[in-house]
C-alpha cells in the first residue's frame, strides 16, 4: 500500500527541479526550492473499505545523476520551463530514464481555459485550469489556482483517472483528489480515492539566515506579502489578508509580527479560537513584543474577557512606555467597539491614561476635550487646549489641520458659553 500512496502521490503533487534550460524566475504556483518540506494529511479509499488516515511528508532535494544536478522526489525529476514546470524523467537505479513526452505539472502563470495534454503510459491526460478556489486546509486558507486532468486508458477505456490540484501562489501544492477506476484481473473494476491536504510547509533559509523567497523576480518576500496583507486588512478584505498572511508564514513560520497581524484579521472575522493560537505563536516567538500583547488584549475584550483583556494592555504599555498613550487609546476604541455603555468608566479611564502619557496621545486629548463638551463638564477646554497644543508641533504629514481648527472653534464655543470675551 505504501508503494501504491507514493505513485499516486506523485501523480497529485509531483515536486518540480531546476534543470539547465530553467528559468531565471521561480515558479510562483510551484516554488522550485531545494529543500523544501511539504507536510500533508492523507486519506486512502479502495473499493467500500473505510478511509485509512496517515500522514505524509515530501522533501525536495538535490542530487547528482549522470553528472547533471536535478531535484527529485521519490523516483521523479522534474525541470522548470518558460511555460510551467514539467515532469522529465524517472529515476531507475540511479539512472534518468526521460520520458518520451514531459509532462506539465503546471503553468508559470495559470488562467481560467487553460489546456494540455501529453501522453503517458497509462493513456492521454488531458489538463484543464478552472480558474482560482479558495481553499481551507491545515496548513490555512489559500487562493490557489485550481487543475483538472482526466486520463483514460486500458484496452477498452475502462480505466479513467481523475485529479484535482490546487496550487497556491508563493506556497505550492496545497491540496489534491486522486478517483481512479481500474479493471482488476479477473475482469471487475476497483476504485480508490486518495485526498491529501498540506498541514504545513518548510522553506529553507539562505546562507544569510533569511528565508528564501518562492515567488517570481522575489516579489512574494515575507516583507511583500505582509505589506500585502497589512493593505488588505485596511480596505476590510480579511481574506486576502490572511491569504496573504499565510503565504508570508509558509516561508518563513518564525516570522512574529506575520502571526500578530493575522490575529487582527481573525479577530475582525471573528474567528476566535485560530486567533488566540495565532496571538500564542506570536508571542512565544517574541515575548518583548509589546504590539503581541496589545493584540492579545484586543482578543479577550473582543471576546468579552474585560479584565483579562485590561491587563494584557497594561503589559504593553510597561514594556513599551514610549507607546502608552497609543495603546491606551487602542484600548478605549477596543472598549467602545463592545458599544456595552457599562464600561463607559472603563473608556473614560484608558482615555485620560492616554492623555497623561510621555509622550501624550493627540488622540485621546481631543476624545476627552469633545466628549466633555458635549457633556457640559468644565475639564473641556483643558484638554482641547493641550490637545491644539501637543497636535501642533507634530509633523506636517501627521497633523490634523482640521481636527485642530475644530478643536479651537470648541474653545470659542466653551468661552460664549460662559460670557468670557
Amino acid at each position: 500500500m505504501s508503494k501504491l500512496i507514493t505513485i499516486l502521490w506523485l501523480a497529485v503533487f509531483p515536486i518540480p527541479a531546476p534543470a539547465d534550460d530553467a528559468p531565471d524566475k521561480l515558479d510562483n504556483y510551484f516554488p522550485l526550492t531545494p529543500g523544501i518540506v511539504w507536510k500533508y494529511r492523507v486519506s486512502v479509499k479502495i473499493d467500500d473499505a473505510a478511509p485509512k488516515i496517515s500522514e505524509q511528508t515530501v522533501k525536495v532535494e538535490s542530487q547528482q545523476i549522470e553528472g547533471k544536478t536535478l531535484i527529485v522526489a521519490s523516483e521523479n525529476a522534474y525541470a522548470a520551463r518558460e511555460d510551467g514546470v514539467y515532469i522529465i524523467g524517472v529515476l531507475n537505479t540511479a539512472k534518468l530514464e526521460p520520458l518520451d513526452e514531459p509532462q506539465k505539472v503546471v503553468p508559470a502563470n495559470p488562467k481560467l481555459g487553460d489546456k494540455w495534454n501529453y501522453r503517458e503510459i497509462s493513456g492521454v491526460t488531458s489538463a484543464t485550469c478552472l480558474g482560482t478556489e479558495k481553499v481551507k486546509v491545515g496548513a490555512g486558507e489559500y487562493d490557489a489556482a485550481k487543475i483538472y486532468l482526466i486520463t483514460v486508458g486500458g484496452t477498452d477505456g475502462a480505466d479513467r483517472r481523475e485529479v484535482y490540484r490546487w496550487f497556491a501562489p508563493g506556497v505550492g501544492p496545497v491540496k489534491g483528489l486522486v478517483t481512479q477506476r481500474k479493471r482488476k484481473p479477473d475482469g471487475s473494476l476497483a476504485g480508490i480515492e486518495i485526498t491529501m491536504e498540506l498541514t504545513s510547509v518548510e522553506i529553507p533559509k539562505d546562507k544569510t539566515g533569511a528565508a528564501t523567497a518562492v515567488a517570481s523576480g522575489q516579489a512574494n518576500s515575507v516583507d511583500s506579502l505582509f505589506a500585502q496583507g497589512e493593505e488588505a486588512a485596511r480596505k476590510g478584505d480579511h481574506q486576502t489578508a490572511l491569504a496573504r498572511y499565510d503565504a508570508a508564514l509558509a516561508i518563513d513560520p518564525k516570522a512574529a509580527k506575520v502571526h500578530a497581524y493575522k490575529t487582527l484579521s481573525l479577530i475582525a472575522t471573528r474567528q476566535f479560537d485560530p486567533a488566540q493560537t495565532e496571538i500564542n505563536r506570536a508571542i512565544a516567538l517574541d515575548p518583548k513584543d509589546y504590539t503581541s500583547q496589545e493584540i492579545a488584549g484586543q482578543l479577550k475584550i473582543a471576546q468579552g474577557k474585560i479584565t483579562e483583556g485590561k491587563s494584557l494592555y497594561d503589559k504593553a504599555a510597561a514594556l513599551s512606555p514610549a507607546s502608552a498613550g497609543a495603546i491606551y487609546t487602542d484600548l478605549a476604541a477596543a472598549l467602545a467597539a463592545r458599544k456595552d455603555d457599562r464600561l463607559a468608566p472603563d473608556i473614560d479611564k484608558a482615555l485620560k491614561t492616554a492623555a497623561s502619557a510621555n509622550p501624550p496621545s493627540p488622540e485621546a486629548l481631543f476624545a476627552l476635550g469633545q466628549s466633555y463638551v458635549n457633556a457640559g463638564r468644565g475639564e473641556a477646554k483643558t484638554y482641547l487646549q493641550k490637545y491644539i497644543e501637543v497636535a501642533s508641533k507634530l509633523p506636517e504629514g501627521k497633523r490634523d489641520e482640521q481636527k485642530i481648527r475644530l478643536a479651537k472653534q470648541l474653545i470659542r464655543a466653551i468661552d460664549a458659553v460662559k460670557g468670557n470675551p
